[in-house]
């Protein structure tokens, strides 16, 4: 049973029938419902022939609302990715027309001030697990810098690399 089929009840809800959305019920003297609250008074012979149980209705309706969520579903999650995209153009687009820098540009900054202190502690702490730590750190946030139009030299990912000579001098 697809969409194509639409639910009537008698006034009642004690009979049921499935009726095709595209053809016009015969006129008559059965008053029957659909699920949205439409009625239509039809032929009682005509309707009959498209009768169903109860428990088949029960199963046509949790289909249907099956098939509704998962559309639904589909047509929110479409709208959060397009939502997302948009977001993400608008955050790589330069804030005026004469600058690089994008709206990015103060997150990024903000997680480097965060990063600061982890990055100078790993970079002297003489083992080459947290160093390197580090150093992917310092590439990760250049990297980030430049996505956000800000000027990223060489010293910000060699800035562990300078630490550890520090260190090195300091020890000898």
């Amino acid at each position: 049973m697809t969409q194509e089929s639409c639910l009537w009840s008698s006034e009642n809800p004690a009979r049921w029938f499935l009726i095709p959305c595209d053809i016009s019920p015969r006129p008559g003297t059965f008053l029957i419902r659909s699920l949205p609250g439409e009625s239509a008074e039809v032929d009682p012979e005509w309707v009959a022939s498209l009768e169903i149980s109860e428990g088949e209705a029960l199963r046509w309706a949790k289909e249907e609302l099956g098939e509704s969520l998962d559309e639904l579903k589909q047509g929110i999650d479409e709208k959060l990715a397009d939502w997302r995209r948009r977001l993400d153009e608008f955050n790589r687009r330069p804030i005026t027309q004469k600058s690089t820098v994008t709206p990015e540009a103060a997150s990024v900054f903000f997680d480097f001030l965060k990063q600061l202190p982890g990055i100078f502690r790993e970079s002297v702490s003489g083992d080459q697990e947290l160093v390197d730590s580090a150093r992917k750190a310092t590439a990760d946030l250049a990297s980030r810098f430049k996505e956000a139009g800000l000027e990223a030299d060489d010293r910000l990912e060699s800035f562990p690399e300078r630490l550890v000579k520090i260190r090195e001098n300091t020890d000898s």
